[in-house]
């Protein structure tokens, strides 16, 4: 595997790059924008830690399975496949190498939006004298580290299976938003059985439950769903599909 050569491979492009510059980006202004808010629009109360990653998590949340897809599935859409397994002939270990170049840059614009959210949240309560409130934060950071890796799944997932950036970013970016709506509406109507199916379907749910220990089987049955049987199928379909 050569993670590296991916990663490098994506930032020599010039989408690849914008990609991550806009991803990291996005997560920063965020963080600091909720920061330096949050004392207006609460009449001068502490600056909650929570409150930042929250908005923080927001443009990631749409960033990061962006560039998931685009790092598996680009070489097939650019038909540079064919040059891929020319030089590296063994095909799972392109996939493989490519997933786990996904996951460290993911990792790396997870960590600049966390850092930047503790240093925002110190900045702002320090400027305006509101203080800063770092209650839970353990907690806290944790759930949005599980969501945010589970959005990169999903985006690497849909990659792999549909081997088409523009099919895997509608994929990525529709699903959740249809999910999102869907338990919204199943609000209305008050039954615990929609709510239960609509929650195989919800991986930010599953992730939320992972980060407190309160699994249940819809979580498991979202993660099955969405993220592992996408990644089998399209394991499978990546080493037998025909170039060309």
């Amino acid at each position: 595997m050569r993670p590296m050569l991916d990663l490098r491979q994506l930032l020599d492009t010039r989408g690849g790059t914008v990609l991550t510059v806009l991803a990291l980006a996005s997560g920063i202004g965020a963080a600091l924008l909720s920061a330096f808010l949050q004392p207006v629009f609460t009449d001068g109360a502490p600056v909650l830690l929570y409150g930042t990653l929250v908005v923080m998590a927001l443009p990631l949340g749409i960033a990061l399975p962006v560039l998931g897809s685009v790092m598996v599935a680009s070489d097939w859409s650019s038909s540079s496949i064919q040059t891929t397994f020319l030089q590296r002939p063994r095909r799972g270990a392109v996939l493989a190498s490519k997933l786990l170049a996904a996951l460290i840059l993911g990792a790396v614009v997870i960590a600049a939006g966390l850092l930047a959210s503790i240093a925002a949240t110190a900045a702002a309560g320090a400027v305006t004298g509101a203080g800063a409130d770092y209650s839970q934060a353990g907690t806290t950071i944790l759930a949005q580290i599980m969501y945010l890796l589970g959005t990169l799944a999903f985006g690497t997932a849909m990659g792999t299976l549909l081997q088409s950036t523009p099919l895997a970013l509608v994929a990525s970016l529709a699903v959740p938003f249809a999910v999102t709506v869907a338990g919204g509406l199943t609000m209305l109507l008050d039954s615990e059985l929609v709510t239960r199916l609509i929650a195989v379907l919800d991986l930010s749910q599953a992730t939320a439950a992972i980060a407190d220990g309160s699994v249940r089987p819809e979580n498991v049955g979202a993660v099955a769903l969405l993220v592992l049987a996408p990644l089998v199928a399209g394991t499978l379909r990546w080493n037998r599909r025909e170039i060309g």
